[in-house]
């Protein structure tokens, strides 16, 4: 009976872990679309340039 509650706790924890990489994941793809989308948008300006996005 230890070696199931074993299994399914190491289960548990792969879980676990497996959906906080998603997320991390899902968090790091939309900030990297987002600035793709603004650097798109706003080209790099020299820094004497005066003019804003």
């Amino acid at each position: 009976m230890t070696s199931i509650t074993n299994f399914l706790e190491e289960l548990r924890t792969a879980a676990w872990r497996t959906e906080g990489a998603r997320f991390n994941a899902a968090r790091r793809l939309k900030r990297r679309d987002w600035f793709a989308t603004f650097s798109h948008c706003c080209p790099a300006k020299s820094r004497t340039d005066s003019i804003g996005c």
